[in-house]
């Protein structure tokens, strides 16, 4: 999977933006290998890339919205920040909750995702 997203980043000028359409079209790959261990991963892709057709807007709206969300946080916790004595260690605390719960939260609404998208067309499965 990041291979082929390394590979979609080199094409010139608009390897950038093809990187996060295949990124989106691939994200279901770990979730459909878990589910069927037998699939190969070239159609491990394709299978991803099918399932997602149609969801990849709504995927990085939803993912937008986080990103979104972090930085509002993130400026509100730098103005706490600059309380003198309790800021730096609520901005301290804020960063590591950061650091530990972003990536969770990426992946249980990439697998939300799949969940809804496999029980709505079971077709594309």
């Amino acid at each position: 999977m990041y291979l082929w997203m390394l590979l979609w980043l080199l094409v010139p000028i608009a390897g950038i933006i093809l990187v996060f359409v295949k990124g989106y079209s691939y994200r279901f790959v770990p979730y459909i290998m878990l589910s069927d261990p037998d699939i190969s991963a070239t159609d491990a892709l394709k299978r991803s890339m099918t399932q997602t057709k149609g969801y990849r807007g709504k995927m990085f709206i939803a993912d937008l919205l986080i990103v979104i969300s972090v930085v509002v946080l993130t400026v509100i916790f730098i103005f706490i920040g600059r309380i003198p004595g309790i800021g730096t260690i609520l901005l301290g605390i804020y960063i590591i909750a950061l650091i530990i719960f972003l990536n969770l939260i990426f992946g249980i609404l990439g697998a939300s995702y799949y969940d809804k998208i496999t029980k709505e067309n079971p077709d594309r499965m």
